[in-house]
């Protein structure tokens, strides 16, 4: 966690209409899963308002999402640009959701980029250098999180889902 922002505030969020009964997870729960996902699905919005949704690496330094892309989405990140994240956790691991709703800020610090780039190289085999990147790295200041657990077969009855969902603010 970075020391120099205080943990984000964890409450049950209505959903479909409802607060259900949960436990509140920890951030500690967040954290875990932000830095083992492989992937992470962002969407922002094409002229006009449509979405456009596309997988990206990216690392979880400092208790933010770091990525860079050069897909589509890249004419759309803007600083302050609203943002969606998804995780994808790899296959035959639980069915955790973590959903990160936010603004989008360019990386320009460069002992930040260094350490973003280490981190990348380490979880993703690759050998990006601060130097030569082939774009800018991303920060998704996130304003809520949402994570739960969920059973894939539905036989809980949604039991999993609503004993977990929790929504952090910042």
């Amino acid at each position: 966690m970075d020391s120099t922002r205080p943990e984000p505030v964890a409450d049950i969020p209505t959903m479909f209409g409802a607060k259900p009964e949960s436990v509140r997870l920890p951030w500690q729960w967040v954290q875990d899963r932000m830095l083992r996902s492989p992937l992470y699905w962002i969407t922002t919005a094409l002229p006009g308002g449509r979405p456009h949704s596309r997988p990206v690496w990216a690392v979880f330094v400092d208790d933010r999402l770091r990525f860079s892309t050069g897909s589509l989405a890249s004419a759309h990140l803007n600083d302050g640009a609203a943002v969606s994240v998804q995780i994808q956790m790899p296959s035959g691991a639980t069915n955790d959701i973590v959903i990160i709703e936010g603004t989008v800020m360019t990386v320009t610090d460069p002992p930040l980029i260094a350490r973003i780039c280490d981190d990348y190289n380490a979880k993703y085999r690759y050998k990006l250098v601060p130097d030569a990147l082939p774009g800018p790295f991303h920060t998704v200041e996130p304003q809520k999180m949402f994570g739960w657990t969920s059973d894939d077969s539905g036989l809980d009855g949604g039991a999993a889902f609503h004993g977990s969902v929790t929504r952090w603010r910042f």
